[in-house]
């Protein structure tokens, strides 16, 4: 009597060797930019929205003073930058393991609704930066005036 286990199946093989490879990357990724995620060094962000507003929160900002944020939004895409400052006094030769990285970041994104940009207001509390964006709140349509052809 064969068990399940010893029986070859292609797709679950398949299925297993792309996890595999995922990752693999992944950890490569990480290993590279020195971020818990794969961003590149920047911030990952939340955005999400109520009936007024669109709001934009970041992951915990590590080393960064508030005054040192820059935010921007023109043509409805948030800029974000800033410089993160490492102010621990430890040599690189002395780490065992390093995951943190310090620097200057910037990140832009689309932001999918209309704002109001010049009546943004940002928040930083406890390393999260919370940006509330008020939607422009314009649903009336377009109305077109038809004149007939002579």
């Amino acid at each position: 009597m064969s068990d399940k286990k010893d029986k070859f199946d292609p797709v679950q093989e398949f299925i297993n060797l792309r996890d595999s490879i995922k990752k693999t990357a992944e950890e490569t990724i990480r290993t590279v930019t020195g971020m818990p995620e794969a961003t590149n060094g920047h911030p990952l962000l939340d955005i999400y929205e109520t009936d007024s507003v669109v709001l934009i929160r970041t992951s915990f900002l590590n080393g960064i003073q508030a005054d040192s944020l820059e935010i921007s939004v023109e043509n409805n895409v948030l800029t974000l930058s800033g410089s993160t400052v490492d102010n621990l006094d430890v040599k690189d030769t002395q780490f065992l393991h390093r995951e943190l990285k310090f620097g200057a970041f910037s990140r832009s994104v689309p932001i999918p609704r209309k704002v109001e940009a010049d009546q943004a207001s940002a928040k930083f509390k406890k390393g999260v930066l919370t940006i509330t964006l008020p939607k422009i709140q314009d649903d009336s349509p377009e109305i077109v005036d038809v004149t007939p052809a002579e």
